[in-house]
């Protein structure tokens, strides 16, 4: 087996020097006649899309067959995985090279990118490079650190005041349609650097019509990232800059999709949300293409990146270059802090390798994921000393240095994100558990039926039954005291009904269960004000615009409130803060 292992590295070995000498080549060749033209790089990434589901990765040739062409001259990576089922966390991994413990940002709606932490987009701009980045849902919004180093962030606006899941993103089109009018406006003369994000693949599934037939409503949505995938290689194709860039598809995690019965994403780390697929073509292709086995992750995105740019990131950064040789041994690490963070679960990390995919909770399971594609035979009982040299391997991530959060999000895209389900907005001083470390809370994988019925409550309120969905999320705070996310999530359902008395219950529920948050402090400073105690909203508002700046309606209630005890100089200096 070891010297089958050694005859594919050195096959892949060859395959990238092959590559490297190539360019060198027609670098120099280029020079003795004229300035070398610049290099330039474009990162596609598809949300929630799942690998197996693409052409290229044994699915439906008509799901992707944009993709499929672009790895036709490409490395195609079978073992990707993302470092969190999420969309902030991973996307982060990717544009700072860094696994969520080190880079600090563990949920969607949870925290901003710490000022400390190096982006790729800053150290492109360093160099020169014009960055952009135009993003489709609310959960990538600005406010949560994605922006920094990038010369235009185009994102959806927020809409605070809204409850279908919809209105927290755009469709492919919009998005694309932005992306083009950037890379149309351009200076040629400048290398670039743009990522664009398309959300569709994302639930609920609602494809264009034209799509509709795909075979499933969520194969019509990534069939419709890919659609969109197809008309920026063929800007770029038009205008000779492709072979002059690097171009980099990959998605922020997979989905599901009732597996392990996980209806969508977020709380689990099997095989269908963690595995990803990540298609590299180099500037002027590889012929043939080549199919890499070796364990890679989405923070090797930011280094292999910088380098063809000529940026420069952190020595210490995690990912490794996906154009250059990696060890035979490296083992790729992921993690969920969801449940922990919202449901009173345990916490649950992961480390997969060559010696097999391990995932720790309460307990450790361990997987051989080649052999075993739904992850039903858990080995961890007979391959002791292969648990042992996998769970050392996820001791040491616990070690490495780790930024500390220090920034805040706005108001608005916490609610945003909430509104998914995510998490409210955690105190950006939540001591974390240590990933692996012992837990005697519910592994997620047991917890599937309730996390079920939660989604299944927003779903309904969404959909305009908000009687039933208030009914069901009642039951679903009522058999889990823990549950931080039924508590808060049910606390602003009821605010909103002006249903105070039982909101504050609730709100106060939460709060008790670890809910520092900012939705939590809001509702309560809602509840407060109900029943004539401006004292306590006041308290409460303070604490919730610690936590996050508020929005002007929140800083005008606090206001209004200040001067209503007489405290007009706080008024007044709030009144400034928030230009209200």
């Amino acid at each position: 087996m070891h010297r089958a292992v050694d005859r594919y590295h050195r096959r892949v070995s060859a395959a990238l020097n092959r590559w490297m000498l190539t360019a060198v080549l027609l670098l120099f060749a280029t020079a003795c006649s004229r300035p070398a033209p610049p290099v330039s790089a474009l990162l596609v990434t598809f949300d929630t899309t799942r690998a197996d589901v693409l052409g290229c990765y044994g699915g439906r040739a008509t799901t992707s067959p944009r993709l499929d062409e672009l790895a036709a001259s490409a490395f195609v990576f079978d073992s990707a995985r993302t470092t969190a089922p999420l969309t902030t966390p991973a996307h982060l991994s990717m544009l700072t090279g860094l696994v969520p413990p080190r880079h600090a940002v563990r949920d969607n709606g949870y925290a901003p990118l710490p000022a400390s932490v190096p982006t790729l987009a800053e150290a492109a701009r360093a160099q020169g490079v014009a960055t952009a980045a135009f993003v489709s849902a609310a959960v990538l919004d600005a406010a949560y650190g994605l922006a920094r180093g990038f010369d235009v962030y185009d994102s959806p606006p927020l809409d605070p005041g809204a409850t279908d899941l919809h209105v927290v993103e755009r469709g492919a089109a919009a998005t694309l349609s932005a992306a083009r009018a950037w890379l149309a406006a351009r200076d040629r003369e400048q290398p670039f650097f743009l990522w664009v994000h398309f959300f569709d693949p994302h639930a609920p599934y609602e494809p264009p019509a034209d799509l509709a037939g795909a075979g499933s409503p969520y194969l019509g949505e990534v069939a419709a990232a890919d659609r969109a995938l197809g008309v920026l290689l063929d800007d770029l194709r038009a205008e000779g800059t492709l072979d002059r860039t690097l171009v980099v598809v990959c998605a922020d995690h997979g989905e599901s999709l009732g597996q392990h019965g996980e209806p969508t994403h977020a709380a689990l780390c099997y095989e269908p949300t963690i595995r990803v697929p990540l298609v590299v073509r180099p500037p002027g292709g590889v012929t043939p293409a080549q199919r890499v086995a070796e364990p890679v992750s989405v923070v090797d995105v930011a280094p292999t990146i910088a380098r063809v740019l000529g940026a420069q990131l952190p020595s210490d950064v995690d990912g490794l270059d996906l154009l250059q040789p990696r060890p035979a041994d490296r083992t790729t690490y992921f993690e969920s802090y969801y449940g922990w963070l919202n449901h009173g679960w345990s916490p649950l990390a992961g480390i997969a390798g060559a010696r097999g995919k391990l995932l720790v909770s309460n307990g450790v399971e361990l997987y051989e994921p080649r052999a075993d594609l739904r992850e039903k035979n858990d080995l961890s009982a007979e391959r002791a000393e292969d648990v042992a040299w996998l769970r050392a391997r996820l001791d040491a991530v616990a070690l490495l240095p780790a930024h500390a959060l220090d920034a805040r999000v706005t108001a608005q895209a916490v609610e945003a994100a909430a509104r998914l389900g995510y998490a409210g907005g955690v105190a950006s001083g939540t001591a974390l558990p240590a990933p692996g470390a012992p837990s005697d809370l519910p592994a997620p994988r047991t917890k599937m039926g309730e996390l079920r019925a939660f989604y299944a409550a927003i779903e309904a309120v969404n959909a305009g039954q908000r009687a039933d969905g208030i009914e069901r999320m009642r039951v679903v705070a009522s058999v889990n005291e823990r549950n931080v996310a039924a508590n808060d999530v049910l606390a602003a359902w009821l605010v909103a009904d002006r249903n105070f008395a039982l909101a504050e219950v609730h709100a106060r529920a939460a709060l008790v269960a670890g809910g520092d948050r900012v939705t939590v402090h809001t509702s309560l400073a809602a509840c407060a004000t109900a029943r004539g105690d401006a004292d306590a909203a006041i308290g409460h508002y303070l604490r919730a615009l610690e936590l996050r700046p508020g929005t002007p309606e929140q800083i005008a209630e606090l206001v209004r409130l200040l001067e209503s005890r007489g405290r007009t100089e706080e008024a007044r200096k709030w009144r400034e803060q928030g230009g209200v």
